[in-house]
């Protein structure tokens, strides 16, 4: 066989492998799927994008000890994938943190009585590893409601209350809500 033919059959073999990898690629499902939520009203305009783990009969949240998927006192992402992020068309105050018009990546340490929530301004980051923590815009202490029903699938929803809306965030028996208003 000369050198053409080869160089034809490598290019053949490479272009087929990379054919398969893409087309595996984008018929696989992710196993956490990207999700939003939005919310636009009582001046209050905001998204949050993130990506959605399912629980999977594990335990998420509790001790090291228990082999809790999510320590309590260790750094979460808040999903999966890369970090959380935090999208505002208006200045707000995000549960008690005053928080201008951008974007924003938001992280967790869960506690079983309560959690910190991270603001961080780099907004665009792998979640993988903790923010550069002095990039931090402020971290707001968020109290846990347990519940009786369980999420398979980590959600954050918005929800509007009065003038004000509310994130939720809620996994397993595990929720929180963060009250976000307008800061004007």
């Amino acid at each position: 066989m000369n050198l053409s033919k080869k160089v034809v059959m490598a290019a053949g073999i490479l272009l087929l492998a990379i054919v398969g990898y893409v087309g595996y690629y984008l018929l696989t499902p992710p196993l956490s799927p990207p999700g939003e939520a939005q919310y636009d009203q009582a001046g209050v305009s905001l998204k949050i994008e993130y990506s959605r783990p399912y629980k999977k009969d594990r335990l998420i949240f509790g001790t090291a000890d228990e082999g809790a998927l999510l320590p309590y006192g260790k750094y979460w992402r808040l999903g999966a994938n890369d970090a959380t992020k935090l999208i505002l068309d208006t200045d707000v105050d995000f549960g008690g943190q005053p928080l201008k018009a951008g974007s924003y990546s938001l992280y967790a340490f869960p506690e079983q009585e309560h959690w910190i929530i991270g603001i961080n301004s780099e907004a665009n980051r792998s979640g993988g590893s903790p923010p550069d923590f002095s990039r931090d815009i402020g971290r707001i202490k968020i109290p846990v409601i347990t519940t009786s029903v369980s999420q398979e699938q980590f959600t954050i929803s918005i929800e509007e209350k009065g003038a004000q809306a509310l994130v939720v965030m809620h996994w397993d028996t595990t929720r929180i809500e963060i009250p976000v208003k307008s800061a004007n």
